[in-house]
């Protein structure tokens, strides 16, 4: 993904259906302030987080076109007999997350106005890093999954998996330039 500066972004959120109220509160710059030009350059998938950082936007680049899906986010609650949040692999990039960074990403209304699809996900949304090996919780799971695939064949995993949810979102790309 190219870098995106407020500007681009405004007009990028301009182009989709979204109602104003859900864009209103979104955070571009705190979102994406502590990226580097490297962090642009391999991000498919960029949380435009909200006030709360329960809500936002997710802008998913691919081959296939860049896509706007706002979203709600979840931490995993405890269990009420343990007291402990479960472990979980994440559907968009199959990293494992302890209990504590173990998230539900919904999409509200993306299909019809009436439902939601929701994922299992990585509680901070950074899914590409994670893909990339550069995370200590993405070091953490090729442990615990026993996972011997290199990053590239992570990233290209990645790929598909989104290009899977967009499809089965019925999600129309905002832009074919692949930024």
């Amino acid at each position: 993904m190219k870098r995106l500066t407020q500007e681009q972004f405004t007009h990028l959120i301009e182009s989709t259906s979204l109602k104003p109220r859900q864009t209103r509160d979104l955070k571009f710059l705190a979102s994406t302030s502590h990226m580097s030009a490297e962090d642009w350059s391999n991000s498919e998938v960029l949380a435009i987080k909200d006030r709360t950082k329960q809500k936002g936007v997710l802008i998913v680049t691919i081959e296939s076109g860049t896509y706007v899906l706002p979203y709600e986010l979840t931490k995993l609650a405890p269990s009420s007999s343990t007291g402990r949040a479960s472990s979980i692999i994440c559907d968009l990039c199959m990293t494992w997350q302890s209990g504590t960074r173990a998230g539900s990403v919904v999409f509200p209304g993306v299909r019809t106005a009436s439902t939601s699809v929701g994922y299992l996900c990585c509680a901070d949304l950074e899914c590409s890093r994670h893909v990339r090996t550069l995370t200590s919780a993405s070091k953490i799971s090729r442990a615990q999954v026993r996972e011997n695939m290199n990053d590239e064949s992570r990233i290209v995993r990645l790929h598909v998996r989104l290009q899977s949810i967009i499809t089965s979102l019925q999600a129309q790309p905002v832009s074919n330039d692949h930024s």
